[in-house]
């Protein structure tokens, strides 16, 4: 299962192909229920989450798949570095 990230620094970093693929899936199949869309998610776009993941070159990762530095604090200051709207 793959851990939660903010969808502003996802977008950023991956192409909006992947994020239109991922996202159509989700909306798709948005009547299922949370355990089950993230089964079906990971299942159908599993080469889109590999190229986000590949994109996400600051991010290091122990043999369980959990971010060895939790997400929150690796990507403050990328946040902190996105585009502001006016």
């Amino acid at each position: 299962m793959f851990t939660a990230v903010p969808c502003e620094i996802m977008g950023a970093k991956a192409s909006n192909e992947v994020m239109g693929t991922i996202n159509h899936v989700l909306k798709e199949n948005s009547y299922h229920g949370a355990e089950e869309l993230a089964e079906i998610s990971e299942r159908l776009c599993k080469t889109a989450y590999e190229e986000v993941l590949s994109e996400l070159t600051d991010v290091k990762f122990n043999q369980e798949g959990q971010p060895i530095v939790p997400l929150e604090k690796l990507w403050q200051k990328e946040e902190e570095q996105l585009p502001k709207e006016d």
